[in-house]
């Protein structure tokens, strides 16, 4: 868990826990397939976790709302289902559980609770979870993962193990400090060494069985001083501790009984971090050998001999790192440490036989590699490893210059370092490499000495008082192009005859003013900022001085702002100084900072800033005032972690290793419009808007662009075709051709990706065509993706496949909200039926998504339509995809697949487009009815399975209209939109511009999962308008009583037949008989019955002749 959220879990994660309990915070799961990353998380914890995961490809992340976490019933049913959910159809399932070879068992799982109630009946999973599910243990596969040296490992070596290993030093160094120059010959091998035995067998103690042979090479701290540095004295030393490692050698030899007389000149010291890979290894000095007005060029003395050497082995080394960051190769490297230290010699003028430096029994060069966890790694010349190595190189038994025909001892330097690399290429040239290289132990004083006898103290004394009339405390002084150290804290002397800088271990730097070529001084102009005073001495007289800064011409002292010292100096040195009455040069006021010192302030000043922070700067920069090149060499590693071997052109590595201030000036420029072609890219799921985004830019600027636009048929259900793709944009190519700059239009082209395709595809597509040519005339100019933030989730509660994917960084420059303004209180959109209908709000889903891409310019858009100029100033840029920050970010995060054409995996579920055409209008009334029976599902009883429906675009006639309309539904926010079908439109599909033909016929296009032909066409008949049927004959006896008394008052005044006549009141026939109907009425209702007959039959015909049939045939 560690591991994959770079040290979230633990006391870091709890740390931000805002008051919860550790459980709360801890509550996190996590399962990594091949093609998809489940998260589970709680609303308390989702915040610190989100920045880490956001950018994780194929992500699901599963989590409640707050007031439905608050129900620990719910809570715990929801972490269950998703649980399920997450593991459903994975048969192998590996878990890092931890335990010893061969004592794993699947059942030990099955003690944890969250198993436990995978298996509880209210679920339906029918049995235990092992039951369904293989499950291993891969601890051991991942140790390799959890020891590779990456960005988040190294930071940490950085910034807290090497801190910790620095601490322990400085208290070793300390014990002889505080010994002073009378204790010094008292103290013993042992005693020094103490503070870091401890911290060694302490951190020993902490490694776990897993870790146990880890650490074999690792050898416990020694000190050895004095004689016991010769070769005979070391092997039998090493031979003690070499088993069991955490064995340590205590001595009691004492310094002063380490020398064939007087005390010991130097002692040894070689530690290792006791859980890593840090190992130092440095000669410090109990005699500085120096006395300041010496003229001697060469040593006559073992300490000033052993010094000179010991110099010279430190630029060995420092040459061999160099040697081997540029070959990769430990022979070569270690060629040339032993060619530069024999230089070294020479050119010091030491009086050593040269077939010392011949011969391997006195020079001895190692270099050992270590991965995270201190284990060694062999090295092959020619391959890079992302390894701590280390290089350390030892002169052996150096003849004394005092005692003819006796030892001296040995000296020893070693370094620790890491080095990136990245492959880079020019186009034209082969394939070469870029390498970056971090000294880590290069913060330990690699030169270190103290005044332990009495000439050395009173020689001391002697220039301290006699230089004590003018005196400036705490100052810093800086060694200008000295490898040996980078700055020293101590005091500054000036008198009429000599400036001095004292350190309290090294002792004097003493500079007469005749010496001096030049002084200068450079305040920035104001009383706040740093003061640097720059002296420039004269190279002849490097045998005046200290063995550290003989290969140096310039020393730089830095003066604090608001300090005492500030004050002092303006005061009292500064008019002596510029008065010209010293023996020396008048001193320069610069206005601006020489360019070779420009880097050397910019440093000091930031140290400067840390000191005065004090306690409350944080570890990363602390680091960086310890590294010069930190926050480069992070960024080189960074990118050569992500790229790995992928080839980087020349022109995109400053983009890379630039620090993030830095990238506006790598920006690659825009290239004039009419050398090429701007191809802008829309993406986003279905219904997201981007079709409308398209309509309102091609309408933005008709008058100065010519659009052409690349979109899917409208009809088509064909999945994003790269070949074809990538024909379309040849065809645009050779069309253009040189009519691109003679034109007086701008040609662009635009982009629309169909359904859920990954946006990665389209830009590697482009980046990675086949023809020079193409490449070359079409250039991104931006990428935006539009997100309706209603549209963003299935009803399962996981987000749509790619949804994050197409708001990636590095590939995303904009992304448009385009769905309706968020207010305050934001609503939780409706769930369905499903067991696990939890859903995100949509101020989550922005949360998420402004997580994934924090470097992405935001737009607020209500469906695509209304944008201000600046905001199409984004999305029409033309190099807004080319900016150094982009790039950076794409290679990153992308590597070699934005520059290799693939096919996506669609994660998590399989969706589908259906096209259905027919003929027939439908009903306006009886569509929208239909549409919202929709929102709740429907049950397809030919298969079991729900098919859902989550976008319809359709062109279709209404009853009500002679013209075709343009129909889109969006069923997870409700958006239906019916507008007429726009005519005219230039539409490629397939590169040759041909205009778009407007359909004689209605077309729908669902989106969704599990749909079939059947079902769908079974709801497109239910929005057709209601038919008439056939009618039956009528008979008498379909007459009611009230239409035989219409018939009858209807033909009362008819003729009557003869011998009937009519009173008044009744038909009286000749017989006498009465009635009050009518004698004929029978013939009457005869006549009606067969008028309304022919009715029925003119009916019936015309249904027959004009019947609508089925829709579909």
């Amino acid at each position: 868990m560690n591991y994959l959220v770079f040290g979230l879990a633990g006391h870091q994660l709890t740390d931000m826990s805002l008051g919860f309990d550790d459980e709360t915070m801890e509550d996190i799961m996590f399962l990594i397939g091949c093609d998809s990353v489940y998260v589970y998380c709680n609303p308390h914890n989702v915040a610190s976790l989100l920045p880490v995961v956001a950018n994780w490809r194929c992500l699901q992340l599963h989590c409640l709302q707050k007031d439905q976490f608050k129900d620990d019933d719910l809570a715990e049913d929801f972490k269950i289902r998703t649980f399920i959910q997450m593991t459903e159809g994975i048969k192998k399932i590996g878990v890092p559980y931890g335990a010893t070879e061969g004592s794993f068992s699947p059942m030990m799982i099955e003690k944890w609770p969250l198993i436990q109630g995978y298996a509880l009946d209210d679920y339906g999973t029918g049995g235990f979870f092992t039951m369904h599910h293989d499950v291993v243990d891969v601890a051991d596969r991942l140790v390799p993962l959890y020891t590779t040296l990456d960005v988040p490992s190294m930071t940490y070596l950085i910034t807290h193990i090497l801190p910790t290993f620095e601490h322990h030093w400085n208290d070793l160094v300390a014990v002889v400090d505080i010994a002073g120059s009378d204790g010094i010959p008292a103290l013993t091998e042992n005693q020094i060494a103490e503070p870091f035995n401890v911290y060694f067998m302490h951190g020993q103690a902490q490694r776990s069985v897993r870790q146990e042979g880890s650490f074999s090479s690792l050898c416990p701290p020694r000190v050895l001083v004095g004689l016991n540095t010769c070769r005979a004295a070391m092997e039998s030393a090493a031979k003690l501790s070499s088993s069991p490692p955490s064995k340590v050698v205590s001595t009691a030899t004492t310094i002063g009984s380490a020398a064939h007389s007087g005390i010991a000149t130097h002692m040894i010291c070689d530690c290792s971090e006791p859980r890593g890979a840090l190992s130092c290894t440095r000669t410090y000095f109990f005699l500085s050998g120096h006395c300041t007005l010496t003229t001697a060029e060469t040593p006559t003395s073992d300490s000033q001999q052993l010094q000179h050497i010991y110099m010279a082995c430190i630029d060995a080394v420092l040459e061999a790192i160099n040697t081997y960051v540029r070959t990769h190769s430990a022979h070569e490297s270690e060629r040339s440490c032993v060619r530069k230290l024999r230089h070294g010699v020479s050119h010091r003028k030491l009086k050593l036989h040269k077939d010392i430096l011949k011969s391997k029994h006195n020079v001895e060069f190692a270099m050992t590699a270590s991965d995270y966890m201190g284990r060694s790694v062999e090295l092959n010349d020619g391959q890079y490893y992302p390894l701590v190595k280390t290089i350390r190189l030892t002169v052996y038994d150096i003849p004394s210059v005092e005692h003819a025909g006796k030892l001296a001892g040995s000296v020893s330097f070693g370094e620790s370092f890491m080095d990136s690399v990245i492959l880079t290429q020019s186009d034209e040239s082969d394939v070469s490499f870029s390498s970056e290289v971090i000294v880590l132990t290069s913060s330990i004083p690699r030169v270190t000495s103290w005044m332990a006898v009495g000439w050395e103290c009173e020689s001391r004394k002697k220039i301290a008082d006699l230089l004590s009339e003018s005196m400036l405390r705490d100052l810093t002084l800086l060694v200008v192009n000295n490898q040996f150290m980078r700055w020293l804290d101590g005091n500054l002397y000036l008198s009429d005859q000599a400036v001095a800088f004292e350190h309290s271990q090294l002792g004097f730097v003493y500079l007469r003013l005749e010496q001096l070529k030049r002084l200068q001084l450079y305040d920035g102009g104001s009383a706040t900022d740093v003061a640097l005073l720059i002296i420039e001495y004269k190279e002849d007289i490097n045998h005046h001085l200290p063995t550290w800064i003989r290969q140096c011409s310039t020393l730089a002292v830095s003066i604090l702002p608001n300090t005492a010292t500030h004050r002092t100096f303006y005061r009292q040195f500064l008019p002596h100084l510029k008065s010209g009455e010293l023996n020396g040069p008048v001193l320069e006021e610069l206005t601006s900072i020489r360019a070779e010192y420009q880097e050397i302030y910019s440093q000091l000043c930031f140290h400067c800033a840390v000191l005065a922070a004090g306690s409350s700067a944080t570890p990363m920069a602390r680091a960086k005032d310890k590294f010069a090149n930190m926050g480069r060499f992070i960024n080189h590693l960074r990118a050569s972690k992500s790229l790995h071997s992928t080839i980087v052109s020349d022109h995109d590595l400053p983009a890379l290793v630039a620090e993030p201030p830095m990238l506006s000036a790598n920006d690659h420029s825009a290239m004039p419009h009419f050398t090429h072609c701007t191809v802008t890219v829309l993406t986003g799921v279905p219904g997201s808007g981007k079709d409308q985004l398209a309509q309102t830019i091609v309408s933005w600027d008709k008058e100065s662009t010519k659009w052409v636009v690349l979109r899917q048929p409208f009809d088509s259900c064909e999945d994003f075709d790269i070949e074809s793709f990538q024909s379309s944009l040849m065809a645009i190519t050779k069309r253009l051709g040189k009519k691109l700059s003679a034109s007086m239009k701008r040609t662009r082209v635009l982009v629309i990706t169909p359904g859920l395709t990954d946006v990665r595809e389209v830009v590697s597509a482009i980046l990675a065509h086949p023809e020079k040519s193409v490449k070359e005339m079409m250039k991104i100019g931006s990428v935006t993706a539009c997100i309706d933030c209603q549209n963003c989730t299935m009803d399962s509660g996981l987000l749509f496949p790619n949804l994050l994917e197409n708001c990636a960084i590095g590939l995303v420059n904009n992304i448009v909200w385009t769905g309706p303004q968020l207010v305050k209180d934001c609503f939780v959109l409706p769930t369905s039926g499903l067991k696990s209908s939890f859903r995100n709000s949509p101020q989550d889903i922005r949360q998420l998504i402004t997580m994934c891409n924090p470097t992405a310019s935001f737009i607020d858009s209500s469906q695509g339509n209304t944008l201000r100029e600046e905001h199409m100033d984004l999305i029409l840029s033309e190099d807004l995809f080319n900016k150094g920050l982009c790039v950076r970010n794409r290679l990153l995060f992308h590597g070699q697949a934005v520059f290799s054409p693939h096919r996506a995996v669609m994660p998590i579920k399989d969706f589908c487009l259906v096209c259905l055409k027919f003929h027939q209008p439908l009903d306006r009334k009886e569509l929208a009815s239909q549409l919202s029976v929709l929102k709740f599902g429907n049950k397809d009883d030919t298969n079991g399975e729900q098919p859902t429906v989550y976008h319809i675009k359709a062109r279709v006639m209404f009853t009500d209209s002679s013209e075709l309309s343009e129909l889109e539904f969006v069923r997870q926010s409700g958006h239906l939109t019916v507008s007429p079908l726009a005519g005219g439109q230039t539409s490629v599909a397939n590169g040759h511009g041909s205009k778009a033909v407007v359909p004689s016929e209605s077309c729908f296009v669902f989106f969704g999962t599990n749909l079939s032909d059947g079902w769908l066409k079974h709801w497109l008949r239910g929005c057709r308008p209601k038919t008439e049927l056939k009618k039956p004959h009528r008979t008498r006896k379909d007459l009611s009583s009230k239409e035989i008394e219409h018939i009858h008052s209807t033909h009362r005044h008819e003729p009557l037949p003869p011998g009937i006549f009519y009173n008044g009141s009744h038909y009286i026939s000749m017989d006498g008989e009465k009635t009050d109907k009518h004698p004929l009425l029978n013939e009457f209702i005869g006549n009606f019955l067969k008028a309304e007959n022919d009715k029925i039959d003119r009916h019936n015909k015309a249904i027959d002749e004009h019947g609508v049939g089925d829709m579909f045939d």
